[in-house]
């Protein structure tokens, strides 16, 4: 549970300080990956922040969101 909690302080903090303004996460997306961190898909969030940011850097990428995690390795299972 505390881990559980201290991932919540660091996307609470991701959100309310300046971090958010850099990479430009929205609520939506710390809703998603508090979500995500609590049924247990650990990598596959890490996975998901770094795409997000990828892109809100590059503008456009070449790959999806199932590609990025299938070059790193990790199993996609959703629709999005």
């Amino acid at each position: 549970m505390s881990q559980s909690k201290s991932e919540d302080n660091w996307l609470n903090e991701a959100l309310n300080e300046s971090t958010s303004e850099v990479f430009q996460t929205t609520r939506e997306e710390i809703r998603e990956i508090k979500i995500l961190r609590r049924k247990g898909f650990k990598d596959f969030v890490d996975a998901y922040h770094e795409y997000l940011q990828l892109k809100k850097k590059e503008g456009s990428l070449n790959y999806t969101l199932k590609e990025f995690c299938e070059q790193k390795g990790i199993t996609y299972r959703f629709p999005k």
